[in-house]
């Protein structure tokens, strides 16, 4: 059975012409979900209003650091859309309007309102889960952890909302309106080769340290080994604290050690009392390394790689692509290399400020779903 996908991305500035520029475009008889991303220069509400008068079927939407189209590759300041229609797909969705108000019983009432509205799974059935959520509401940890749960073990990947690097406001379309401090989960339900999927271009250095101290709350870290993390954390990359910036950062996140495998944990700034402040909560108690750069576009290139080799006739892959690995591309003059990979990956997607994978809150990493037909 066929999985049909059609996607396009203007630079259009006025709201209605661009929605109805890239409409035309992806337009199918009966998409099974549409997917817009787009820069916060538009009318959020012009355009929600413009999504709901279009689509009757799941829509994903949120603002972006910038898109990834096939055919257009790293772009950003427009408006990208998608369609993607199988008969062998069910596609739901439920609303969190406000995170802060989230907890266990609300995730465990969504997952059995999504259960109900997908029906039984049947045996060459599987579920995969894509979660979008304000960029900037320092909830995401606790979101994906409560949805993963909830969800007992369905794989999951999605994408932090973002805007143009400023760190002012992110938006999601949840009940027909652009919400700050909301999110949405869509849940897919199909028979077509599938794999969820994270990668980044990190290693662990040898050196380990222990949170000492930590404010998860606030995303601060503390102390580590009984001294200042800041410290040691400019030592180690060396740099002094004038020198710091989001470059930098870029290359030099630390990383969070889980079996063989790892997760990034993005450093936003140093701070006059020797903490820093991160992209992600960290816990006291835990054991943490330095990431050491790889080559980004041949890490990339690996998991394409992985994904053809499990997803026979590799038709698109959904990307939540972190902006700092954007920043890295734009720094060491790589973006269009990585463009190529990216075209090969059929990938569509956007620059998050934060990604997630399966119950993990990450940063500087691609997540993301490939979706293949049967051979």
């Amino acid at each position: 059975m066929a999985l049909d996908f059609k996607c396009a991305w203007t630079a259009v500035d006025d709201t209605r012409s661009a929605l109805e520029e890239v409409g035309e475009r992806i337009a199918q008889p009966s998409p099974s979900c549409v997917l817009i991303f787009c820069s916060p220069k538009y009318d959020l509400d012009e355009l929600a209003r413009g999504i709901s008068e279009s689509y009757e079927c799941p829509v994903l939407a949120c603002t972006t650091a910038g898109e990834v189209v096939p055919g257009y590759g790293y772009v950003e300041g427009g408006l990208a859309g998608a369609s993607l229609s199988s008969p062998e797909m069910r596609v739901v969705q439920e609303p969190i309007p406000d995170v802060r108000d989230f907890d266990s019983n609300a995730a465990l009432e969504l997952k059995t309102r999504l259960s109900e509205a997908l029906g039984p799974c049947g045996p060459e059935e599987r579920r995969f889960g894509l979660t979008l959520i304000d960029g900037l509401c320092d909830r995401q940890e606790f979101v994906a952890s409560l949805l993963y749960g909830a969800l007992d073990g369905i794989p999951i990947a999605g994408g932090s909302a973002g805007e143009s690097g400023q760190l002012i406001e992110t938006r999601v379309l949840v009940d027909g309106q652009f919400r700050t401090n909301a999110a949405v989960l869509t849940l897919v339900q199909t028979s077509l080769p599938c794999l969820v999927f994270k990668t980044d271009n990190f290693t662990p250095c040898d050196t380990r340290f222990v949170v000492t101290r930590a404010d998860p709350e606030n995303r601060r870290l503390l102390e580590i080994d009984g001294i200042s993390p800041a410290e040691y954390y400019l030592e180690q990359t060396g740099i002094t604290c004038g020198e710091f910036n989001a470059i930098h950062a870029s290359k030099n996140p630390l990383l969070l050690p889980v079996g063989s495998d790892h997760y990034a944990r993005g450093v936003r700034r140093t701070e006059p009392d020797g903490s820093l402040s991160m992209f992600c909560a960290i816990e006291e108690g835990i054991v943490m390394r330095l990431g050491r750069a790889l080559d980004i576009v041949e890490e990339t290139e690996r998991q394409r790689r992985a994904i053809e080799a499990v997803v026979p006739n590799h038709v698109v892959t959904l990307g939540f692509d972190c902006f700092y690995r954007r920043l890295e591309l734009l720094d060491r003059d790589m973006v269009m290399p990585m463009g190529k990979v990216v075209e090969d990956m059929k990938m569509f997607g956007f620059n998050t400020y934060g990604e997630q994978f399966n119950g993990l809150h990450v940063n500087q990493t691609l997540t993301g779903v490939a979706l293949g037909t049967h051979k």
